[in-house]
């Protein structure tokens, strides 16, 4: 009985496994076409780091700053919940584990704005609103699929101009054509003139 508990536990651990790298997978994809449609390598979002550096960039230098400190405040919180769990092994005095866990909350809440600010921002350089940047934050599974393979054209954010279109010009002239004037032309070197005759 034992056994067949295990085995059956094994396999579906095996399968939410799959399902959240397929997940993961189908968002990364996401990522890749979106950045692609910003005139920006897709490639850039395998990269660690820079990857996530480079998804924000389309949506201006706002995002760029709430995903690095989205980067930072998460390392935070893993040092320190490293210091909680040592906590349980160690004497650690009430007052320092209160601290921890205050400055836990707060960085959580400041990633979880930065976030949806970053998200909200790439969302306005696509042309959608507000709501769909959330939303891309609580199912990014859903709406990242849609940015990417949707018919989303990349207009910018602010002064993040398309990369696409910044070394095409559209110049148009203001030069006027110029016009002759017949009063100054002179009759005596002008070329003279044919005038066919009809004959009745």
């Amino acid at each position: 009985m034992y056994q067949s508990t295990f085995a059956a536990a094994s396999i579906v651990t095996v399968l939410l496994v799959l399902t959240v790298i397929g997940l993961s997978l189908l968002v990364l994809i996401a990522q890749w076409v979106a950045l692609s449609k910003s005139g920006d390598g897709g490639w850039k979002v395998l990269i660690p780091i820079y990857g996530p550096i480079s998804v924000a960039r389309m949506g201006g230098g706002g995002a760029i700053a709430c995903c690095i400190i989205n980067m930072v405040g998460a390392s935070i919180i893993g040092v320190i919940g490293n210091q909680l769990q040592n906590a349980l092994f160690y004497y650690m005095r009430e007052s320092e584990i209160i601290t921890y866990l205050v400055l836990v909350i707060l960085l959580a809440i400041a990633c979880i704005v930065c976030t949806i600010i970053e998200n909200v921002k790439i969302a306005h350089a696509f042309g959608r609103t507000g709501g769909f940047g959330f939303m891309m934050c609580l199912l990014p599974i859903v709406f990242w699929p849609i940015l990417g393979f949707g018919a989303n054209i990349y207009v910018g954010n602010g002064n993040n101009a398309p990369v696409s279109y910044t070394n095409t010009s559209f110049a148009v002239s203001n030069e006027i054509d110029p016009v002759v004037d017949f009063n100054s032309v002179n009759t005596a070197t002008a070329a003279p003139v044919k005038v066919p005759t009809v004959k009745h």
